[in-house]
């Protein structure tokens, strides 16, 4: 089953991604010291952990230091939560949560947006 990434973990992702190739445990706290984040290496290390865990990044070792990458993207893991978020909340039917969103009733012009929309998905 998917695990939903933490607050913290996302920040940690954000700059994985942004930095876009791997970085050492002493790069983040260098970092994230600079963003007023008062992590410590053993902090970041236990989030990189459960990340990997999570099957969020993996890494590389060179010599003693490991080198943390990112195994999804940032739209991969923007699709985990929502999926996960449809399992958990609305049985994975996408029909209950868009009742959920517009509380029972859509208009007419949202109503003709959504068919073709989902004749779309069903045509790709």
């Amino acid at each position: 089953m998917y695990k939903k990434l933490s607050e913290a973990e996302r920040l940690i992702m954000e700059e994985l991604w942004r930095l876009n190739r791997p970085v050492s445990v002493k790069e983040l706290e260098s970092i994230f010291s600079l963003k007023e984040k008062d992590w410590k290496v053993q902090t970041i290390s236990t989030f990189l952990t459960r990340m990997e865990q999570k099957g969020f990044v993996s890494f590389q070792k060179k010599g003693k230091t490991k080198f943390y990458f990112p195994l999804v993207t940032p739209e991969g893991a923007d699709a985990l939560e929502a999926q996960e978020l449809l399992e958990h909340y609305y049985e994975g039917s996408f029909k209950k949560f868009l009742l959920a969103l517009s509380n029972k009733r859509i208009s007419e012009k949202e109503a003709e947006a959504l068919e073709k929309w989902l004749d779309e998905q069903k045509e790709g």
